[in-house]
């Protein structure tokens, strides 16, 4: 089950990220800002830039130690960030 796919995403919580980036214009044109001037085909830093964009978005840092803190980011460890930024690029 661990290897099956979700909604043509690597997993559900990959899918999720990209959803809510894709449905905010702001997030979506910062998203791919992100990728498209960190040249990401010759980047992995991308990767990082991506988890902190989200992290920073979502005040992460900011939250308080609790289950939920541990949760979100149990959660955002399994987000497949390079498939991310790979949705992100330019290919025009």
């Amino acid at each position: 089950m661990e290897n099956e796919r979700y909604n043509g995403w690597k997993n559900y919580e990959t899918w999720n990220v990209s959803l809510w980036i894709d449905n905010d214009q702001g997030l979506y044109e910062r998203a791919r800002e992100i990728v498209n001037n960190n040249n990401w085909k010759h980047n992995c830093d991308c990767w990082d830039c991506m988890k902190e964009f989200v992290e920073e978005w979502i005040e992460f840092d900011e939250m308080e130690a609790s289950c939920a803190k541990d949760l979100l980011g149990a959660a955002l460890s399994k987000v497949d960030w390079k498939e991310i930024c790979d949705s992100y690029f330019d290919k025009d």
